[in-house]
């Protein structure tokens, strides 16, 4: 036995059971790092060329790798003479923290924890939270889109509260938040007017029998057969059968799919064999989901929307596959974001308010 190990269990015999489960607990939670992380980036190249190596600048395939670059393996288009690594064009492009990092923060995310513990538990400022946060529910939001419907499709709308969270400016006491009374809500109540108004923001979903789920911020107000349109553009087959209430938005929608349309009378649960119990209980779902974030600004709430989306599809999975698939997902979509990028998202892309 050489000195230091003997030095190690002199030192270990010292500790305190507690430290010890503590100790056990860092190491292995270091091993799975260095000893994961080669396969979890191998895996991270395969799903994201999965279709082969393709250059992310031309869309050529004729590469040759081209030395490292900071540990990162390089490669050479042929065709556009231009470099790359498996994160150019990615979210984690220029990045300065490790990829381990990254993978720590997707399972932060996968355990529903705020942006404040998160940061807490990574070592890093809130601001970073926030960004890295916001750089993967776009890369999400991207990766997946607005599914393909068909066959029985229920559609309905729920509403949040409109925020201006995170707009004001600190130490500024004659800010005021655009609206009426110009005061300050607490988690998205204590609204200006009564029922659905401008000062609420429409979120439109819809599913279908097989799985597909449709959560897209649509705009301020009551919906309108425009942003169902530009919602649902060509993602609906035709001669589907769109379950609804009796908005009248979805009268003149349903025409110019064309789909059948049943609609359920304010009142009723369901029309013979048709009913809009699925979607309502998504909506509830979503409801307590957002509860747990402590208000979310209104240009933020899209990337909400694809991040429960996202949850819902992938809820038979565990928190720690949850972080990894997270990664996986990100890594596929083409998508460049500066925290400038960020930090000018708009809500409504689809209907460009």
């Amino acid at each position: 036995m050489t000195d230091t190990m003997r030095n190690i269990r002199k030192l270990l015999k010292d500790l305190s059971r507690e430290n010890l489960e503590q100790l056990n607990s860092e190491i292995t939670e270091k091993l799975e790092e260095y000893v994961g992380l080669p396969d979890f980036f191998h895996k991270c190249m395969e799903q994201r060329f999965s279709d082969g190596l393709v250059c992310p600048h031309c869309g050529k395939k004729h590469i040759v790798r081209f030395g490292k670059a900071r540990g990162k393996q390089r490669f050479r288009c042929k065709d556009c003479n231009r470099t790359f690594t498996p994160y150019t064009k990615t979210v984690f492009a220029d990045t300065k923290l490790s990829l381990s990092v990254w993978l720590k923060y997707a399972d932060c995310m996968g355990q529903q924890m705020t942006l404040r513990k998160t940061a807490k538990e990574l070592g890093i400022s809130l601001k970073t939270s926030f960004y890295l946060r916001h750089k993967i529910l776009s890369a999400i939001k991207a990766h997946i889109g607005v599914d393909n419907l068909g066959g029985v499709v229920e559609m309905d709308e729920t509403f949040f509260a409109e925020s201006f969270k995170g707009d004001h400016k600190k130490g500024n006491p004659d800010w005021k938040a655009p609206r009426n009374s110009g005061l300050s809500r607490k988690r998205g109540k204590q609204v200006d007017y009564r029922g659905i108004s401008h000062e609420q923001v429409c979120i439109s979903s819809a599913v279908d029998r097989n799985g597909g789920i449709v959560l897209v911020p649509a705009g301020n107000g009551r919906l309108t057969t425009k942003q169902l349109s530009g919602v649902y553009n060509g993602k609906i087959e035709k001669s589907s059968t769109i379950c609804t209430d009796s908005h009248n938005a979805y009268k003149s929608f349903a025409k110019s799919i064309p789909a059948d349309l049943v609609q359920i009378e304010r009142g009723k649960h369901k029309n013979g064999v048709y009913h809009i119990n699925h979607i309502n209980a998504l909506h509830n779902k979503l409801k307590l989901w957002m509860k747990k974030r402590y208000g979310v600004a209104t240009k933020y709430i899209g990337n909400y929307m694809y991040w429960f989306n996202w949850s819902e599809r992938n809820s038979n999975i565990g928190w720690r596959t949850q972080g990894k698939t997270l990664i996986y997902d990100s890594i596929s979509s083409m998508l460049v974001l500066t925290r400038e990028d960020i930090r000018k998202i708009r809500p409504f892309v689809n209907m460009g308010v």
